[in-house]
């Protein structure tokens, strides 16, 4: 088989850093308003669910529509989680300011363990209204049972999140490739969870 055939190894990176960079740019573009970027991620989810799934969409296409489908519940919930992770950040400020005495370690774990909560949900939470019907609390729900269910999976992916993000640092010009890169190779651990709890996915 010839490697530059449409079947071949180049052809398909080709093909797979292109959709990479499709995605990063639709993300970047759609986000600017700063309040859609619940929206743009769930749409970028829209698209490498449904690739990882088997079902290869146009991604233009796919985009676009899972932005206007979801606008509004993706919005909500990045909104809810921009306030939750306002809350948690003042609390470690107060905590760095007020003495406590015995309370000070248990408050520290518990806002901790708050914390990690939190970044579970935000990973899990866009990927869940990509591809199901849900209501911001159902969202919100599942995406917390779903990432405590699948505790390996979860830490695999902010394992994959802070790689990416230190590859960046280290080549600052790759920070385009950042939200395809992401979402393309998380996409696949999300099917398979979602798979195991509804086999017609």
């Amino acid at each position: 088989m010839n490697l530059f055939d449409m079947d071949g190894a180049f052809y398909r990176i080709g093909t797979v850093l292109a959709d990479i960079f499709l995605l990063s740019l639709l993300w970047i573009i759609f986000s600017i308003p700063l309040l859609t970027i619940g929206a743009s991620t769930t749409a970028v989810y829209y698209v490498c669910t449904k690739k990882a799934a088997g079902s290869d969409s146009y991604i233009l296409k796919g985009f676009l529509k899972s932005f206007k489908d979801n606008l509004l519940i993706s919005t909500a919930v990045f909104a809810i989680l921009i306030v939750i992770g306002i809350i948690i950040w003042v609390n470690y400020r107060a905590l760095g300011e007020v003495e406590m005495g015995f309370l000070h370690f248990p408050v520290r774990v518990a806002l901790v363990i708050v914390t990690i909560q939190m970044v579970f949900v935000s990973m899990y939470v866009f990927p869940i209204i990509s591809r199901f019907n849900v209501t911001v609390k159902n969202a919100l729900k599942f995406a917390l049972q779903l990432s405590n269910l699948h505790l390996l999976s979860s830490l695999s992916n902010v394992v994959l999140f802070v790689a990416v993000c230190a590859v960046t640092m280290w080549i600052p010009a790759l920070f385009i490739f950042i939200p395809g890169v992401f979402a393309y190779f998380s996409a696949g651990l999300f099917v398979k969870i979602f798979r195991k709890h509804n086999p017609d996915f």
